[in-house]
């Protein structure tokens, strides 16, 4: 968990773990999402009782849901983008991003965007050997997951503040809608 604190904005963090030597994530210390959240949300709504007024306010998440290859990933996308019909055998670098907002139920007349962006992830890490030939070897193992990052974030347009009695309940509905799509796709 990090508190980074820039003249214009705060960002609390709950980042995963990362192997100082390789710079891979360290796969078993991922937390499923809802006990992440479990350990996050408190933290971050003790906070926000007490934290001056605010004229944006965002929640924001990057899941990955491992995946034995690109294939499977892509069937598993099938499942939470029913609209869209991705052919597992004859597709690649299939990116997906939309904004879906809503009207806020905590604060009239405010908008909250729903930005979503899917897709499937290969990862692999190794060294770029710099050089006349530049060459890169690869330095563990290569991962494939479904990748959902979400920005739920309340509307620019906005004209007002979010005191600290109003910014807890604001706060809860955006993880909830993040929670909402984490499960039910779109």
């Amino acid at each position: 968990l990090t508190l980074v604190v820039q003249p214009i904005r705060v960002d609390w963090r709950f980042i995963t773990a990362i192997d100082e030597d390789s710079g891979a994530t360290i796969i078993d210390q991922l937390a499923l999402f809802p006990v992440a959240l479990k350990t996050f949300q408190p933290i971050v709504e003790r906070w926000l009782k007490i934290s001056p007024a605010s004229i944006r306010l965002a929640f924001g998440a990057v899941l990955a849901m491992p995946v034995n290859d690109k294939q499977e990933g892509y069937r598993k996308l099938n499942s939470y983008l029913p609209k869209f019909e991705i052919d597992p055998e004859g597709s690649s670098d299939f990116l997906y991003q939309i904004n879906r907002p809503r009207l806020s139920t905590t604060i009239p007349d405010l908008k909250i965007n729903r930005l979503i962006k899917w897709s499937v992830a290969l990862q692999s890490f190794g060294q770029i050997v710099l050089g006349p030939k530049m060459q890169f070897a690869a330095t563990g193992p290569e991962s494939v997951s479904v990748r959902l990052e979400l920005d739920i974030n309340t509307a620019a347009e906005f004209k007002g503040e979010f005191s600290s009695d109003r910014i807890f309940s604001l706060f809860q509905e955006l993880v909830k809608l993040g929670e909402e799509i984490s499960m039910k796709g779109d």
